[in-house]
């Protein structure tokens, strides 16, 4: 072979492989991008439907705590923000959201009987699915309070 035969194999294997290394790099980049697209797609959704079902719950509690009846509006909103949760949320969300849940559900039932009880294990499971809300949509952990020194 003489020496531009040889030249002109070298510019086509480097030519093919130029485009081989950029069809992959390109893939790669794709493949990040749907990750990334798949784990945002709801975000908005998410954060609208967390706080609405957060502020329906905190709510029929609330009443509740202090002794007034259940407000069937607002138990209807708890339902229709579940069933919304359940389809945008994701699984450790949905759990720890199923926890708040039987909350209200105990509420609704009259299945009640120690008021203090079941309102401390509210505040718990509701920091837990807090804590799971924060973590799917990607704002950190809750900040500790700091104390005042006086």
């Amino acid at each position: 072979m003489t020496a531009t035969e040889w030249l002109a194999l070298a510019g086509i294997t480097g030519t093919l492989a130029g485009t081989a290394l950029g069809a992959w790099i390109s893939w790669r980049i794709h493949s990040a991008n749907l990750v990334h697209e798949e784990r945002t797609r709801f975000h908005a959704q998410r954060l609208e439907v967390y706080a609405k079902y957060l502020a329906a719950v905190n709510a029929q509690v609330a009443r509740f705590s202090v002794g007034a009846g259940w407000d069937l509006e607002q138990g209807a909103e708890i339902l229709r923000q579940f069933g919304v949760l359940q389809l945008v949320a994701t699984v450790p969300v949905t759990i720890a959201a199923t926890d708040v849940h039987a909350v209200a559900h105990k509420i609704v039932s009259g299945a009640v009987t120690d008021r203090t009880a079941l309102i401390q294990g509210f505040n718990s499971a509701a920091a837990s699915v807090l804590t799971e809300m924060r973590k799917e949509l990607g704002v950190g952990p809750i900040p500790q309070m700091q104390k005042s020194a006086a």
